[in-house]
Parts: structure tokens; C-alpha cells; sequence
């Protein structure tokens, strides 16, 4: 216990002389007390543990030698009521600095972004365009024998599907029953494109593609690629060669110019239809059966295909959609039908669409989570059917949200009614009833449309582009056109006579004959498409023909289909015409940017001007803190393992 006391005496001394030196350094005049070492060791006899004495003599000189000056005041003060004053102080600035550096650390882990627009500052590529007939069967292929046909052999003309579905009910009226019927008929044939090769009976490229120029250099099929679609069949998606993506001629925004036919012009309405025909088709076909039939005898599709009702009118659920095109525009690797961007181009129409690209760069945050394109998934589409499904093309797309979305909606479809296999003439039972679930969990996934795109909002990309269309549309061709557009793109194709190759190369599915009833010879698909633009009355046919009779030689046919203007019915073209021009306004997009308004180097600055503003304690006096209790701890081991030794 004497040489502990003497230890301590010894520390002492040294410590007052520390002090004292500090202190003339500092100006200050030595307290009396200081000069008196035993004064302060009579106050540390007063601890009878020697644990406690050690810690006393570690903060004590801790607070001596502190370079925050709060504890400097305390430990130098000579006087009680300056110590509590400081000690006041120092505890009011430690709350009131914890506070605010408690709302630095809200505001940091917050993830705050900056937004900032930049005008015409990124490049841009021209996006990829897919052209869909907003009516998906081909007419001139509808009203070909060969279809009938294919319907017939393959499908019994479906007479054996839903047989009680096609009879009129008790209480229902002549109109919703013929509606209804309809619609059960636009679902056998969304069974149809699933179950075998519709691609013939769709809009075909090599018909549908009258002009193409990009960049004005001219561009052909080759440039397009199909995308089937049960909506609407047949989709061509046009893109370009990687190294021709930004600008134009003259540094402008690149530019797709297209001429397109539609091919709807044997549609008839019988909303257009005058009083006295309108009465006289409804006394005629289908629309004299008696009630007694119609509720004993279910309606059939040929009955159907025979009226002014088309097929398009069917596989549109009963609605009447106009003529023309849906335009989707989309980035390279995504899957076209699920872009939100798109706009509708009806026939008859010069509908030119500019584009002002918006490049997003987003941050993902809590509230608003995205994910990096490094880190996207793929998905695999079907590109095509084949051969009755047999041979099917596939794609893979990069996952976006709404990829997802759809996915969890065929999960939910299969996992409640699993798949059934293809019919034909006859289903079993078994298909029917997995058929009827299917509808009924379909209707139930699309009323989870929005709970399902919430939950997977997180999965949007962090860096997109979106091209914001503006559409200006007027009537177009004038008739004074028409003939320049028969003579330029429509008779060459026609003198061509080159047949339509699908894609993986095998013969076409159902028109696989060359045998048409209106030449009676061999003719192209191009001859059956546009052949129904010509009147077909006996006069105008035999001027065609330079005077012979309706049966033309072929040969003659095509070398004459160039001046065949008299023939044609331009109020049926062109309504089947449409030019759309797809402009991008500049080769420089703007720029959507999202930043961290707060960066950890900034939260660590404004931590330091907090200590430094309220406690006066700099990066040495934080450190100075973290060595304090290295010492005190390490002060009261070696106390406790001395203490143990001499016990020992």
C-alpha cells in the first residue's frame, strides 16, 4: 500500500509540474493549490478502491491535457461553481449537437436525389418500329377458297365447339344473340392461332410494304421481322443496321418513310348501309332464320363467313375497328407488344410522328427502386408458330416490369388449370372445361393488373429511353394520287409475280395451292391481294384484257396491270392507303439525370462542423476520445491483474 501511495505521489508530481508549465504558457497565474502536490492526494485517499483511484487519475488527466476545450475549462478551473458552469455548458452543447447531427443522419440515410434536365445533350438512336393491322386477318386471303378450305378439313367449320353456346336462349333478342354468337366464334379462333399456322391467313409483309426508305436510302423486307401476336397476328418490327442509328442527312434526327396497304377493303358495315339495304341483308342468310331455329339449330361460322359480316369483325370480338395500323415504338431488345408507347394510324391518312427521345438515368432508392440493365433478365417470347405448333420461333427479350406482370399472369393461368393439348374437329370434354377455366382466370388476372405492376415496380430499368410521339395526320392519297401508286409500287409487285417465303422456309401452310378463282392460272399471292382493287365488271374487264375475253393469259395480265388505271376503284384504294413518316426532331436527345444530392464525404463535413460548432472537437479530438478509452481501459486491467497478484 506504500509503494502505491508513492506511485501515485510520484504521478502527482508530475502532473502538477505539467500543469504548471501549461499554464505560465497559457498566461495563467498558478492557483496556490496547485503548488501544494498532497492537497489533491489527500482527496484521492478518499477512494478506498484502488480501481476507482485509477480511473479518477485517468480522466483527470484526460481532462488536463484535452484538446476540447469544454474539458480543458472544467479540469483548469480552481473554482467549483466555474466547473459546474462549464459543465452545464458542455452537457447543453452535447444534446443539442447529438440532435443535430441526428437530423444530418435522417436527412443522409433519406437517399436524397438531385433531378436535372439537360436539353439536347445525349445522342439518340432511332428506335425500333413494329407495324400491326389493327384488324389481324389478311381480307383477300379471308374470301379465298383455300382458307374455307383449311377451316373445313382441319376444323369441321368448328360445328362441334360449343354447340349450347351457339343457340339463341329463351329471353334473349335477335341482336345480343348474333353478338354472342360472335364472340364465341373470335375464341375458336384465338384457339385457331394457337393451335396452327395463321401466319398465311395474316397480313403479309410482301403485301403490306408498297414503299420503305430510311435515311432516304431505300430499305426492304429484309429490314422487317415478324412478330406474332393473338390481338393482331402478323407484326413487322422494322430495324436498322447498329452502325445507321443516330442521325439523318444534314445532321438531322434519322427518318423512316413508309407507304403501306392495309388490305381491309372488303369490309362492310351495315351501320353504313342505307334503310332499304340494310332491311333487305337482315331478310337475307342468317337474319331470316326463324326463333324456333336459331334456339333449336346452333348458328354455324359458314353461315357467318357468308354475310357482310368478315372474319376481321370476329377476331375483333365483335367490334368494328378501323382500318389502319398500330405503331409501337420500343428499344432495341425489348418485347414490342407490352411498350406503352404506341399510336394508332388509320387508312386514308399521311400521319407523320415525330419523336423527342427522353433519356432516363434513375437512381434506385427506397422509394424508388429500379434495376440496372447489367442485371436484367431475359425472357423468351414466341416469335412464331409453325407447322400446327410443331416448329416454333422463339426471341428473347431483355425482363422489364411488365414482362414480369405477364408472366405471373400465365403462372396463375396454368398453375389453376394447367395446359391441354390441341383439337381439331372433335374436343373432348376435358379441353373444353380447361378452355373454360382459362377464360374464367384470365378475367380474373387482368382485374390484378395494378396489384401486380405494383409489385413489380421495382423491376423497371434504371436507364431507358422514352420517344414521346406527337402525331399530325391529314387525308391521304388525293385521287389524282392513286394512279401514281398503282403504277410505281403496286404494278411492279404485281409484274414480279415473286411468292412469299416465311421465315424458317417451309411452303405455306394453308394456301399451298397456286390456283386462284379469279384468273383461273397460276398467280402470285401479290395478284390475289391486290386484284380485288380492279372493278371486275364485264366492260372494264375486257379493255383490261385489250378486247379479249375475261380469261386473260397471265403473261398479258401482268404486262398490262400498269395501265389498268381505268379499272381501278380508287375510293376502295384509298382507304386502304397509308403513309407514315417517323421522325426523330434532332440527333441529340435530352437527358433525364438523377444524382445524390447528398454524398457520404458531405454528411462526414457537415458531422465535423457540428462537433466543431457546438463542442469545438476536431478529427485529433474524436481520436483523442477513442485513445482515452483505450487507456482507461487498459488502466483498469492492469489495476485489476496487480491488485490479483498481490492477493497472490
Amino acid at each position: 500500500m506504500v509503494n502505491h501511495q508513492a506511485d501515485a505521489s510520484v504521478d502527482r508530481i508530475r502532473e502538477v509540474r505539467r500543469r504548471l508549465v501549461q499554464d505560465l504558457l497559457n498566461g495563467i497565474e498558478p492557483d496556490p493549490r496547485a503548488l501544494d502536490p498532497t492537497a489533491d492526494i489527500e482527496d484521492n485517499r478518499q477512494f478506498s478502491s484502488p480501481i476507482l483511484q485509477k480511473l479518477y487519475t485517468t480522466v483527470e488527466q484526460f481532462g488536463a491535457r484535452s484538446t476540447i476545450h469544454g474539458l480543458q475549462h472544467i479540469f483548469h478551473s480552481r473554482e467549483l461553481t466555474r466547473r459546474i458552469f462549464w459543465l452545464v455548458l458542455m452537457l447543453v452543447a452535447l444534446c443539442l449537437g447529438l440532435a443535430h447531427m441526428h437530423a444530418t443522419a435522417m436527412e443522409f440515410l433519406s437517399n436524397p436525389l438531385t433531378s436535372q434536365l439537360k436539353l439536347m445533350s445525349e445522342q439518340v438512336k432511332f428506335p425500333d418500329i413494329t407495324l400491326c393491322n389493327l384488324k389481324p386477318a389478311s381480307e383477300s386471303m379471308s374470301l379465298a377458297p383455300e382458307f374455307r378450305q383449311y377451316i373445313r378439313d382441319k376444323w369441321g367449320y368448328f360445328d362441334n365447339w360449343y354447340v349450347e353456346e351457339r343457340k339463341r336462349r329463351g329471353n334473349e333478342s335477335k341482336v345480343n344473340f348474333y353478338e354472342r354468337a360472335r364472340l364465341v366464334f373470335g375464341r375458336l379462333f384465338q384457339i385457331l392461332w394457337v393451335s396452327g399456322d395463321s401466319r398465311d391467313i395474316g397480313v403479309l409483309d410482301v403485301t403490306l410494304l408498297l414503299d420503305c426508305s430510311y435515311n432516304s436510302m431505300k430499305c426492304h423486307q429484309k429490314n422487317f421481322s415478324l412478330r406474332q401476336n393473338y390481338r393482331f397476328w402478323n407484326c413487322y418490327t422494322f430495324f436498322v443496321h447498329k452502325d445507321n442509328l443516330v442521325t439523318g442527312k444534314g445532321g438531322k434526327g434519322a427518318e423512316l418513310d413508309l407507304v403501306l396497304f392495309t388490305d381491309n377493303h372488303n369490309t362492310v358495315r351495315l351501320e353504313d348501309l342505307d334503310g332499304s339495304a340494310r332491311q333487305k341483308n337482315l331478310s337475307t342468310g342468317i337474319y331470316k332464320r326463324s326463333r324456333q331455329t336459331e334456339e333449336q339449330e346452333p348458328i354455324s361460322l359458314k353461315e357467318l363467313l357468308n354475310e357482310a359480316t368478315g372474319l376481321n369483325h370476329l377476331l375483333t370480338e365483335g367490334s368494328y375497328e378501323p382500318g389502319g395500323f398500330r405503331v409501337f415504338i420500343h428499344e432495341r431488345k425489348l418485347y414490342p407488344m407490352l411498350s406503352r408507347e404506341f399510336v394508332d394510324v388509320q387508312s386514308g391518312t399521311k400521319s407523320i410522328i415525330k419523336l423527342r427521345p427522353l433519356q432516363h438515368s434513375l437512381l434506385s432508392s427506397a422509394a424508388h427502386q429500379c434495376t440496372p440493365r447489367s442485371a436484367a433478365e431475359n425472357v423468351s417470347y414466341v416469335r412464331y408458330f409453325a407447322h400446327g405448333s410443331k416448329h416454333i420461333g422463339h426471341k428473347k427479350y431483355q425482363k422489364t416490369d411488365s414482362d414480369f406482370v405477364a408472366e405471373e399472369k400465365q403462372n396463375l393461368v396454368h398453375e389453376n388449370c394447367g395446359c391441354y393439348s390441341h383439337s381439331w374437329k372433335t374436343p373432348p370434354e376435358q379441353v373444353l372445361r380447361k378452355i373454360r377455366c382459362h377464360d374464367r382466370w384470365i378475367l380474373d388476372a387482368e382485374k390484378r393488373t395494378y396489384e401486380l405492376m405494383q409489385k413489380f415496380h421495382s423491376k423497371r430499368f434504371c436507364e431507358f429511353t422514352l420517344y414521346r410521339p406527337l402525331e399530325q395526320s391529314s387525308s391521304w392519297p388525293r385521287f389524282e394520287h392513286v394512279q401514281d401508286i398503282w403504277t410505281d409500287f403496286i404494278a411492279p409487285k404485281i409484274a414480279s409475280g415473286k411468292e412469299f417465303t416465311m421465315e424458317c422456309g417451309h411452303n405455306h401452310h394453308i394456301f399451298n395451292r397456286t390456283e386462284t378463282a379469279a384468273f383461273n392460272r397460276s398467280t402470285s399471292r401479290q395478284e390475289l391481294v391486290y386484284y380485288p382493287l380492279l372493278l371486275t365488271d364485264q366492260l372494264c374487264l375486257e379493255q383490261f384484257c385489250n378486247g379479249t375475253d375475261t380469261s386473260c393469259d397471265l403473261n398479258l395480265l401482268r404486262r398490262l396491270y400498269p395501265t389498268a388505271t381505268n379499272c381501278l376503284q380508287k375510293a376502295v384504294m384509298t382507304k386502304n392507303m397509308a403513309l407514315i413518316g417517323i421522325h426523330l426532331l434532332s440527333s441529340a436527345a435530352d437527358s433525364y439525370v438523377e444524382s445524390v444530392s447528398y454524398e457520404w464525404t458531405e454528411a462526414l463535413s457537415e458531422t465535423g462542423g457540428i462537433l466543431g460548432l457546438w463542442l469545438g472537437i476536431s478529427l485529433l479530438s474524436v481520436l483523442e476520445i477513442f485513445e482515452f478509452f483505450y487507456v482507461l481501459a487498459r488502466n483498469c486491467f492492469d489495476q485489476r491483474l496487480a491488485l490479483r497478484n498481490r492477493d497472490a
